[in-house]
């Protein structure tokens, strides 16, 4: 039927709307980003791909973040926490929590934004490869940097040690300049680890 046959490419049709807000936003077009990781969220939502409703609302938590819409990011994050913790996905729920404590410090709530900072850090360590490791120790420098400078500091190394590994295994030297010119995160944790105490 037609039904089955849309119910078995919509998880394909999800995860293409998630890769291109991905690339749009990478590429600095964040209205477009937004675009497609809502159409992203629809799809999704209608045919239940849970997985990929929670990528998307990281990502909308993120794009939120970094224009200043605190409230929706938070709302995003949120949502994505929600949706990892009832598919018992620990790495990606500790991924949310980081993020959700972002928008949480944002907001103001600063000791209970540590406290989740602190919790998603530890929660991590407990798996060797996750997905975009950077970025929540990135989140945590953030949080942390007006409260405990060497907490702050050792955050912000593990971060650009990520990067530098991750910069190294690309073998082509277009890639690599392109990866630290295009990815915002990339050039942001590497230009602000120049200014680290050795």
């Amino acid at each position: 039927s037609n039904r089955h046959k849309r119910l078995k490419n919509s998880t394909g049709l999800g995860k293409c709307y998630n890769s291109i807000g991905t690339n749009n936003w990478w590429a600095g077009k964040v209205d477009e980003a937004i675009t497609f990781y809502k159409r992203a969220n629809e799809v999704n939502t209608e045919f239940g791909h849970r997985y990929v409703l929670g990528l998307t609302a990281n990502n909308l938590g993120y794009i939120y973040l970094e224009q200043g819409k605190v409230k929706d990011s938070y709302e995003w994050f949120s949502r994505a926490l929600g949706i990892r913790r009832d598919l018992k996905l620990d790495d990606y729920e500790m991924m949310d929590l980081s993020g959700l404590a972002r928008a949480t410090y944002h907001l103001g709530r600063i000791e209970e934004a540590r406290k989740m900072s602190r919790d998603a850090i530890a929660g991590l360590a407990r798996f060797e490869v996750v997905e975009d490791l950077r970025r929540a120790y990135y989140n945590h420098y953030i949080i942390m940097q007006n409260d405990d400078k060497r907490e702050a500091d050792r955050a912000l190394r593990k971060a650009k040690e990520l990067v530098e590994a991750r910069i190294d295994r690309i073998a082509d030297s277009k890639q690599r300049s392109v990866l630290v010119a295009k990815v915002p995160l990339v050039k942001e944790i590497l230009d602000l680890a120049e200014n680290l105490e050795p």
